[in-house]
């Protein structure tokens, strides 16, 4: 009889081979998949959203912190608490150099998982200033947001606590934005509002000039709690140091406020929290 023509048969021996062959395959692929993951740089965990970081030191999931650390192959988290290092002042190398000797800190190459012997640089820190007394410390002490650049594309962001009356400064957090993100390589604040057109809001609307020696400062709050299944219908921005919005003083006396929307907004109509007192002027 001719074999050959015959149907071949699933004989143990030839699923053997089969799936022996199988096996080599996919070991082919992964070590394949290994080497273009070491030249390129590019990590084999997937990228981790912006949010804020965990008392634990751990990344909370969807949220700003410490991007890949902790996870197989990247730096171990830093431990918590946070700690305070001394700073002469809030100018660009004071800051920078306070924050390198703070035990919790880590290169924007090292935060961002970047390919090993990448450079970096610091953008000038930016000051935010709390609009409200109350809701603890991160929201009762200005902020330092500093933007960094590796290899020349600034996508690292650190969040900075600063006691001036102290002369002290901690990490905060450490987030990594992506070329999806409208913040990626972009200098901070990433608002679409500037000085000068907040000021001409305030114009507009209220029919204030700033207040002689005032100038527009960028402010922050700590938004209420919202109940359960209650969305809070706000677009002003400034419930985060990250996400903040322009405070003048008018030449009323008092402040206002020009969300990211380009709306003023008085006082009385920011969402702040129920432990918190916005500050009048």
């Amino acid at each position: 009889m001719n074999t050959s023509s015959q149907p071949h048969r699933l004989t143990p021996a030839r699923v053997t081979r089969f799936l022996f062959a199988l096996g080599a395959l996919i070991c082919a692929l992964v070590v394949t998949g290994g080497v273009v993951a070491a030249t390129t740089g590019i990590g084999m965990t997937p990228p981790r959203t912006a949010g804020k970081v965990a008392t634990s030191g751990q990344v909370v999931p969807g949220k700003k912190g410490f991007s890949h650390c902790g996870d197989p192959g990247y730096p171990a988290c830093p431990p918590a608490p946070y700690t305070w290092v001394p700073v002469a002042s809030d100018s660009a190398a004071d800051v920078i150099a306070a924050l390198k000797t703070a035990p919790d800190y880590m290169t924007p190459v090292e935060a961002s998982s970047a390919k090993a012997g990448s450079s970096y640089s610091f953008d000038a820190p930016v000051l935010v200033l709390p609009a409200t007394t109350g809701g603890g410390e991160f929201y009762s002490l200005p902020h330092l947001i500093m933007h960094a650049a590796i290899n020349g594309i600034h996508y690292v962001t650190y969040d900075l606590v600063y006691d001036p009356a102290h002369h002290r400064l901690r990490l905060s957090s450490i987030g990594t934005e992506f070329p999806t993100d409208p913040r990626y390589n972009k200098p901070f604040p990433w608002l679409p509002v500037t000085a000068q057109q907040a000021t001409a809001a305030l114009q507009h609307t209220r029919g204030l000039a700033i207040a002689a020696s005032a100038k527009p400062e960028l402010v922050f709050f700590a938004p209420p709690d919202p109940a359960p299944g209650v969305n809070i219908n706000w677009t002003g921005g400034g419930t985060d140091p990250e996400d903040p919005m322009w405070r003048l003083k008018g030449s009323d006396g008092h402040y206002h406020f020009v969300g990211k929307d380009g709306h003023v907004y008085d006082t009385g109509q920011l969402p702040v929290s129920a432990s918190t007192t916005v500050i009048q002027s």
